[in-house]
C-alpha cells in the first residue's frame, strides 16, 4: 500500500473588501519562508522519485498487476503535483504572483486535480486490498485489470469535474502596502459567504473525510480479518497498516483543520473577535500546512526504496521494478501452466531466497502466512478451504532459536515447539485432506538431533534418540509431518536437516558480521566444536531439489536429506576464515560461560558444541553445491 494522498492547495480569501496588504495569505514573512523550504525539499525529492518510479513500472516490468496499475496511475498525479511546485516555491519566495490570472486559475485547477486523484486511487488501493484478504474467492471476478483500467479512467474524469470550484473561485488580486507598492496575490474570490463555506466544506468532506472513512473502513476490516486467523499475535502488518493511516494523518490533518476554521468563520458576524481571530490564523497557517499537504506526495518514492532496499544490491536501478513484479501474484486471469508450489515461511530469510528461485525456474509460489495478500492465503483459508490446487509443499515456519530479544524461558520453549509443530501439523492434515495431494512435501527441521561430538560423524543413516530439548524439539517437529498412508502413495515425504544457514540478509551472519567487522569477533569456547553449516543459496537449492517430482513411487517413509555443506569445519576454522576475508583480527575469544549467561545453557549448545554432519544421501541425490567451501560462502556474503 503506498503512502501517498490527495488534497487541494487553495489559498483563502481575505474578509475585508480593503487593499490592506497585511490581509494577504502571503504578507506572513515566517510562513511564506517556511512554506518555500518544505515545497523545496519537496520538489528535490517528488519530481525525481515519482519519475523513477513511473520509469521503472513502463520501461522494467514485465507484467503489470492491478496493484501496479494504481501505483503507476498515482505516481502520474504525484509527479505532475511535483513539477507544480516550483511555480508555488517562486511565490512564496517573491510573495507575489508574478503569472498572470490564466496560470493562477489553470495551476490551482490541476493542482486540486491531481491533489484529488492521489487520494482516490489510494481509496482504491486500499479497497483493492481489502477484497483481495476479505473475499480472496471472488477477487477474479471482482477486480480485473479490465474492469480497473475503466475505474481509473472513471476516476480521472471523477476529479477534473469535482476540482472546477478551484478554477471558478480564483483570481488574482492587488494589495498594497504603507509606502503604496503592489503585491498580487492568487487567491480564492469568493462573492457570497457560502460560496466560501461550500468549497472548503467540500473539499475537506470529498477530499478527506468521506475517502479517510473508506479507508479506515477497509483496514477494519482486513484487520478483523487477520485475527480470524489461526496465528492471532500481533503482526507486522498490522504495524505497516498502522503507519500508513497515522502518516496519512499528520500530512493532511492540519490542512483540512484550517479549512474548517475557514468555514467556522463565515458563520460570525464580519465585526466579531471570534471571526477576526479566526481570520488571524488560517491567513498565517494557510502556507506552511498547504506546503506540508505537498509531502505526502514525495513520500512514496521514500517509502518504496526503503521497502526494496535488499533489491537494491542484487538488481540495481532495476531494485523498484523488482519490488512492484511482487504485485504480479494478484493477477486474476487465466494463468499459464505452471508448476505451483505451496510454501509456509515464505517472508522469512530462506523463504525470500526460495521464492526467488523457484519463480526464477518459472514456478508460482502461493505463500501460507499470517498476513493476507496478493499470492497468498492465511491460515484461516487454509483450514476453511483446504490446500488450493499445488505440485509441491515446503514448511519452512518457526520462531527464531537465536532470537537476542527473547529470553530462554518457558514462553519462549513454548513458542519454538508451537510455532514449528502445529503449522506442520496443520499443513500435513491440510495435505491429506487435499483431493489432489502435491507430488512434494518437504520439511526443514535442523542437526540438532545429533548429539554432539568431537569425532562422531553422522549422516542421513545414523540412527539417534533424543537427548535434550532441542533434539526432543527435532523429533516431534519431523514426526508431526508425517502422512497417512493413504497419501504417501502419491506424495514424496523429505525432510532435510539444516546446519547454521549463512547469508548475507539473515541467518546466523546477521548476528555475526558487525562485530567481527569492527575487529572484535573469535572464537566461542574452545574452537574445537564441529561447525555443520550451509549457504541458503545451496538450502534453497536443495529444497526445489527435493522438490522435484519422484521418478519412482514415493516411499512410505520420509526420506531424510542432510542439509550442510560437504566441508567439515570448526568454529575455530569459520573465525579465522571470516577474519581473512573480511581483514580484521579474530582474538576476541567468548567463554563458555558468557555464552550460558546471554543465551541460556540450553541454547547456546548451538553455538558451544556441535556435530560433523555429512551430506551423503544429499550428494548420493545429484545435489550439486554452489558454495561448498567456506571461502567462496564468505566471499559471497561479505562481497569481498
Amino acid at each position: 500500500m503506498s503512502n501517498a494522498t490527495g488534497s487541494r492547495l487553495t489559498i483563502p480569501q481575505n474578509d475585508t473588501v480593503g487593499n490592506n496588504e497585511d490581509d494577504s495569505v502571503v504578507s506572513n514573512d515566517f510562513s511564506t519562508t517556511l512554506g518555500a523550504l518544505i515545497l523545496s525539499l519537496v520538489f528535490l525529492l517528488g519530481v525525481p522519485g515519482n519519475l523513477f518510479i513511473v520509469w521503472s513500472i513502463l520501461a522494467r516490468i514485465k507484467r503489470c498487476s492491478v496493484t501496479t496499475l494504481l501505483i503507476l496511475n498515482l505516481a502520474c498525479a504525484d509527479g505532475l503535483l511535483m513539477v507544480l511546485t516550483i511555480f508555488f516555491i517562486i511565490y512564496l519566495a517573491m510573495q507575489t504572483w508574478v503569472f498572470g490570472d490564466a496560470m493562477c486559475k489553470g495551476l490551482f485547477y490541476l493542482c486540486n486535480a491531481n491533489m484529488y486523484a492521489s487520494i482516490f486511487l489510494i481509496t482504491l488501493m486500499s479497497v483493492h486490498r481489502m477484497v483481495a484478504v476479505v473475499m480472496p474467492r471472488s477477487l477474479s471476478t471482482l477486480v480485473s485489470k479490465k474492469v480497473v483500467r475503466r475505474v481509473i479512467w472513471c476516476t480521472w474524469v471523477l476529479v477534473m469535474l469535482i476540482a472546477i470550484p478551484s478554477l471558478v473561485f480564483r483570481d488574482v488580486r492587488e494589495y498594497h502596502d504603507e509606502k503604496n507598492r503592489t503585491r498580487h496575490v492568487c487567491e480564492p474570490n469568493h462573492t457570497k459567504p457560502t460560496h466560501e463555506r461550500f468549497q472548503y466544506a467540500f473539499e475537506t468532506v470529498s477530499g478527506f473525510i468521506l475517502p479517510y472513512t473508506v479507508i479506515i473502513t477497509c483496514y477494519v476490516l482486513i484487520l478483523r480479518r487477520l485475527r480470524q486467523t489461526k496465528f492471532r499475535r500481533t503482526m507486522r502488518s498490522e504495524k505497516l497498516i498502522l503507519a500508513i493511516v497515522v502518516m496519512f494523518g499528520i500530512f493532511w490533518l492540519p490542512y483540512h483543520v484550517i479549512n474548517m476554521l475557514q468555514v467556522a468563520a463565515q458563520w460570525f458576524d464580519p465585526d466579531s473577535p471570534i471571526r477576526e481571530k479566526l481570520d488571524t490564523i488560517t491567513r498565517s497557517s494557510r502556507a506552511v500546512t498547504s506546503a506540508l499537504a505537498f509531502i505526502s506526495s514525495c513520500a512514496n518514492p521514500v517509502l518504496y526504496t526503503f521497502a526494496g532496499k535488499s533489491y537494491i544490491k542484487k538488481n540495481g536501478l532495476a531494485f523498484m521494478a523488482q519490488l512492484f513484479e511482487g504485485t504480479s501474484l494478484d493477477q486474476t486471469g487465466p494463468k499459464k501452466s505452471k508448476e505451483t508450489v505451496g510454501l509456509r515461511g515464505g517472508s522469512g530469510f530462506i523463504g525470500r531466497e526460495l521464492t526467488r528461485l523457484l519463480k526464477n525456474k518459472g514456478h508460482e509460489v502461493t505463500v501460507i502466512s499470517r498476513q493476507p495478500g496478493p499470492g497468498k492465503i492465511t491460515w484461516g483459508e487454509l483450514e476453511s478451504h483446504g490446500l488450493p490446487p499445488c505440485e509441491g509443499a515446503v514448511n519452512l515456519a518457526g520462531e527464531n532459536l537465536m532470537n537476542p530479544l527473547r529470553w530462554w524461558n518457558e514462553s519462549y520453549k513454548k513458542d519454538l515447539y508451537s510455532s514449528r509443530i502445529d503449522s506442520t501439523k496443520s499443513l500435513a492434515q491440510a495435505i491429506a485432506a487435499s483431493p489432489n495431494p502435491p507430488h512434494s512435501w518437504v520439511v526443514v527441521s535442523g542437526v540438532a538431533c545429533y548429539k554432539p561430538s568431537l569425532t562422531a560423524e553422522y549422516t542421513e543413516e545414523s540412527e539417534w534418540t533424543p537427548f535434550d530439548i532441542l533434539s526432543k524439539l527435532v523429533k516431534e517437529w519431523e514426526g508431526s509431518a508425517l502422512l497417512p498412508d493413504n497419501v504417501t502413495n502419491t506424495t514424496k515425504q523429505v525432510v532435510i536437516r539444516a546446519g547454521a544457514v549463512l547469508g548475507r540478509d539473515g541467518g546466523a551472519m546477521k548476528q555475526m558480521l558487525l562485530p567481527f567487522w569492527l575487529g572484535l569477533g573469535g572464537t566461542l569456547g574452545s574452537g574445537r566444536q564441529p561447525f555443520p553449516w550451509i549457504h541458503v543459496s545451496d538450502l534453497a537449492g536443495l529444497i526445489a531439489h527435493a522438490l522435484e517430482p519422484p521418478a519412482d513411487p514415493p516411499s512410505p517413509s520420509q526420506q531424510v536429506l542432510n542439509g550442510v555443506a560437504p566441508a567439515l569445519n570448526t568454529n575455530l576454522e569459520f573465525t579465522k576464515e571470516l577474519g581473512r576475508v573480511l581483514r580484521r583480527p579474530t582474538v576476541f575469544p567468548v567463554p563458555a560461560f558468557v555464552m550460558n549467561t546471554l543465551m541460556g545453557s540450553e541454547r547456546a549448545v548451538v553455538f558451544m558444541e556441535g556435530q560433523k554432519v555429512i551430506p551423503k544421501r544429499t550428494q548420493e541425490a545429484g545435489f550439486q553445491y554452489k558454495f561448498p567451501d567456506l571461502t567462496s560462502a564468505l566471499k559471497e556474503i561479505v562481497g569481498s
